[in-house]
């Protein structure tokens, strides 16, 4: 189980009480748990954790994506040199 320090309040860290959880879910956890050698709660932990970077990762690509968007929109009706021209300004450098 990783203690991450963002997570920590003044030094401690804080509790929270599930109520209504399905049965089936906690077999399950309990089951993932145990395969992962960790307790049921270093399981839950694990999981937030997880959907949490799981968070911040889409909405870092969701920030990526509109950024390349925004630069394709910038270049349009730029005029861009063709194929021959290209070839004309690389063997001229070569000079």
């Amino acid at each position: 189980m990783t203690t991450d320090a963002k997570w920590m309040q003044n030094g401690s860290m804080a509790t929270i009480t599930l109520k209504n959880v399905p049965e089936d879910l906690v077999a399950y956890l309990k089951a993932e748990a145990a395969k992962s050698r960790r307790s049921l709660n270093q399981e839950a932990i694990a999981r937030l954790e997880a959907s949490s970077r799981t968070a911040t990762d889409a909405e870092r690509a969701k920030r990526m994506i509109a950024a390349g968007q925004e630069s394709r929109r910038d270049l349009e009706g730029r005029i861009w040199a063709t194929d021959e021209e290209l070839d004309r300004f690389i063997n001229e450098g070569r000079k």
